[in-house]
């Protein structure tokens, strides 16, 4: 994945700020490679981050990934 670009980046935060100001919350899977993600410490791959009106996590399997999304949209 290539960084995002300085609009990219402005673009984000701009976004997330508002949709936080509007009390909308935004949910990311993160998929990384296998090999990446087993570098990780498993307290840190295993738990959710926030990040303004974002919260994300950390996976290595798309159908991990799938099912943490769906519980999120399903409550």
């Amino acid at each position: 994945m290539t960084p995002f670009t300085e609009e990219e980046s402005q673009w984000i935060v701009e976004y997330w700020l508002s949709e936080e100001s509007r009390g909308q919350r935004i949910y990311a899977a993160v998929l990384l490679d296998p090999a990446a993600f087993a570098s990780i410490p498993a307290q840190v791959a295993s738990q959710e981050a926030t990040a303004a009106a974002l919260t994300y996590r950390l996976f290595d399997q798309t159908d991990d990934a799938e099912a943490w999304l769906l519980q999120r949209f399903r409550s």
